[in-house]
């Protein structure tokens, strides 16, 4: 990386750019390894979860949607 600020702070700059645009930064569509992994493993509808990394929410909504307990987060 050749500037000196986190890595973080570019992020937040697109981020802002792109919604001033009054466009989206993500995909509508969650990801697809996260509601298979939900039911390989069998988890129950109540189950709690932690989401690290969670941008927007692609994943996140769905997980909600369906009754899991979430929190997710990210920078």
């Amino acid at each position: 990386m050749s500037e000196d600020r986190p890595y973080y702070e570019a992020y937040d700059q697109r981020y802002s750019a792109i919604h001033a645009a009054g466009k989206s930064w993500f995909s509508d569509c969650p990801s697809p390894i996260v509601l298979e992994t939900v039911s390989r493993y069998g988890l129950p509808k109540d189950a709690a979860m932690l989401e690290l990394g969670c941008g927007e929410g692609r994943d996140a909504l769905p997980l909600l949607e369906q009754g899991f307990r979430l929190l997710a987060t990210d920078i």
